[in-house]
């Protein structure tokens, strides 16, 4: 069989198996009523015209990047057996992250409760995540493998050094008299994203060019190839459009033709479409909603066609009508005995708050009100193109660790996926273990790396990376100054730890987590240090107690890196020059953070303070500015001095080296 003669044939045994199939279904009236799914459907409609009702239906019901999300796991299973009743042939596939950054209630208990769901609710196959690789290969085969009663899939995983396979392809399923493949793949960016050490004995090849070897190798004579890829575009786009990105792109132009459906995972995007006869969704993220992809099958020709997906919100689920389903009430009960576990263990008190500590919120989710950058939205910010409260707050948890006294870090880094969720002020005012176990759930061993003056320069410049501008957070020891506008490589254009300007030839002490040191996200200057200090401190086992010291957490919202663009502060400046140049990075998009309506400029000089100008600072779509012109105060000397740049609320301060002639 040819593959463009696949999507339109199966074998003579699926014929007749399908066609024996539509007669007792007429007979007996088994198969759902035409648009039993409609009233459940939010998103999608059969492009090509065809009733997805007619005919022989399977149907593959999918999910990803489920992240132990238990909060809404009722509603997805309820969704879950609604469907399933609607249409007896069916698949339920996730496209993996199944485990992993999870929410408190799973990850408490190592995320068992998660497996203990997947299992009552008999999940089919699942593609591995790059969160399935947190705690290293070793724990997929020696942990959730063996707890797993479904199948774990990935082709591009392979043995280091190797052509052997380091995990199960695929998985073939009778499902209505047919055989229907299922193949995972994983990220390929799954070694930039873990702990290095866990994954060292395997390596991640093309998750596409892997997918079409298998289906060259051994499944061109399935009837229906299903296709789980933890990967996926990196935005939403509109209901049955293919995005625009090079990830659409590579599926409609080098997916093997066998394919008919593709589940797409690991972005939390929400899109699906029907291009070319191949039908693709991603369902977002946290158990938010079912996807659902029809293929019908013709039992006079044979012909297999897949309808354009849908997107089911499980927030239209109707538990009570769901009380009757096996299934359902097996896995309601996984999660009861999760929450019961998590409320109790939870409840822990470890100190108090006076405000929120939060990652940076968006423009799209947040607003001035009186004066206060504020939100109604529940949940995490998590924009990570701004510096955060709790960015800063974690990088000082990490630079105030029991270090040995040898590797104590001059500063502290940590990247802005390491930040799970934030701390926000309830009307107890208080900070529980699920609190600590939100933001910090990843255990990651904690390292030390020596780097030269030059590498901090290169490493900050990493921020501004391939697919865009990632925040490092990072401890009160460090700041600096940029210019976004300047070339690539002179971004940064002065870097201080406690007060002293870095030394490009000095040699610094930096402490991060494992990931990190690793490379991880890109930052591989880290890789590149000339020395590298490994110690047996876990991140989340010592900061629920670092907290608990903590009298109360009182958010910071100075910022420690200001841009200031316009001049070249490597340039002298001689009396009475008239010196332009624009502020920008001086408030806070963390939430509670203070509106800034000024920023004030002034020159230091040895003891001496000399007023410059003020300027108003305005912030649109979350871009700060305040653009000033004044003249160089006459009665400056000729030597170094410092241009200090404070906001009149928040507590920024940056100050920026100059030269006087």
């Amino acid at each position: 069989m040819t593959a463009s003669e696949h999507r339109f044939s199966l074998t003579m045994t699926a014929i007749a198996s399908a066609a024996a199939l539509l007669l007792t279904s007429c007979a007996g009236d088994d198969s759902p009523e035409e648009g039993t799914d409609s009233d459940a459907q939010a998103e999608g409609t059969d492009s090509d015209g065809a009733d997805p009702g007619e005919g022989d239906q399977l149907a593959i019901l999918a999910m990803n990047d489920f992240h132990g999300g238990l909060a809404t796991a009722r509603e997805l299973a309820c969704t879950v057996e609604t469907q399933r009743e609607a249409y007896p042939d069916h698949l339920l596939v996730s496209a993996g992250d199944d485990v992993g950054a999870s929410q408190f209630e799973s990850s408490i208990q190592d995320d068992e409760p998660t497996l203990d769901f997947f299992n009552a609710l008999e999940v089919d196959a699942s593609a591995l995540g790059n969160h399935e690789f947190d705690e290293g290969y070793a724990d997929i085969t020696d942990r959730l493998q063996p707890h797993a009663e479904f199948d774990h899939l990935s082709a591009n995983l392979f043995e280091a050094d190797s052509d052997e396979r380091a995990a199960d392809p695929y998985e073939i399923y009778e499902v209505g008299g047919l055989e229907v493949a299922v193949i995972g793949a994983v990220t390929d960016d799954t070694p930039e994203l873990v702990v290095a050490e866990g994954v060292a004995d395997v390596e991640f090849r093309d998750p596409i060019d892997s997918v079409n070897e298998v289906i060259a190798e051994e499944l061109e004579e399935v009837d229906v190839v299903v296709a789980a890829f933890h990967e996926g575009s990196p935005s939403d786009a509109d209901w049955g459009e293919v995005p625009e990105d090079d990830w659409a792109q590579r599926l409609q132009q080098d997916l093997a033709e066998e394919v008919d459906v593709v589940l797409d995972g690991h972005t939390h995007n929400e899109y699906g479409y029907l291009a070319e006869g191949l039908a693709v969704v991603q369902t977002g993220a946290n158990a938010a909603n079912l996807g659902q992809v029809l293929v019908t099958v013709d039992p006079e020709t044979g012909e297999v066609t897949a309808h354009e997906p849908e997107l089911l919100p499980v927030a239209d689920a109707d538990l009570e009508a769901c009380a009757d389903f096996e299934r359902f009430t097996a896995a309601e009960e996984v999660v009861t005995a999760a929450e019961d576990y998590a409320e109790e263990a939870g409840s822990e008190v470890l100190t108090g708050q006076e405000g929120y500590l939060t990652t940076a919120w968006g423009a799209d989710r947040a607003e001035y009100v009186d004066g206060i950058w504020t939100s109604d939205e529940a949940g995490h910010g998590d924009e990570r193109g701004y510096q955060s409260v709790l960015g800063g707050f974690t990088a000082d948890f990490i630079q105030e660790l029991d270090w040995p006294e040898e590797i104590t870090p001059d500063f502290s880094l940590i990247n802005a996926g390491g930040i799970r969720d934030d701390i926000r002020q309830d009307d107890s005012g208080e900070v529980t273990l699920r609190d600590a176990f939100g933001v910090m759930p990843f255990n990651n061993r904690m390292s030390v790396v020596e780097l030269t003056g030059e590498q901090v320069y290169d490493l900050l410049e990493q921020q501004w990376g391939e697919e865009g501008y990632h925040q490092l957070g990072f401890s009160s020891a460090l700041s600096y100054t940029f210019d976004e506008e300047a070339e690539a490589g002179e971004r940064i254009t002065s870097v201080s730890v406690d007060g002293e300007l870095v030394d490009e030839s000095g040699t610094y002490l930096v402490g991060v987590q494992e990931f990190l040191a690793d490379g991880g996200d890109g930052f591989t200057v880290l890789a590149e240090g000339q020395d590298r200090h490994n110690t047996e401190i876990i991140d989340s086992e010592v900061w629920p107690d670092y907290l608990s010291e903590q009298e109360t957490l009182d958010p910071d919202y100075g910022q420690r890196a200001v841009e200031v663009s316009g001049f070249d502060p490597a340039e002298p400046v001689s009396p009475g020059d008239e010196l332009s140049f624009e502020v920008g990075a001086v408030h806070s998009m963390s939430l509670g953070a203070p509106e800034v309506i000024e920023v004030q400029a002034v020159i230091e000089q040895g003891e001496q303070e000399h007023e410059l100008a003020a300027a108003d600072y305005t912030v649109e779509e979350g871009q700060g500015s305040a653009e000033f012109t004044a003249d160089i105060p006459g009665e400056l000397e000729s030597g170094d001095a410092v241009l200090v740049l404070t906001g009149d609320t928040g507590g920024t301060r940056a100050e920026v080296p100059i030269t006087v002639e």
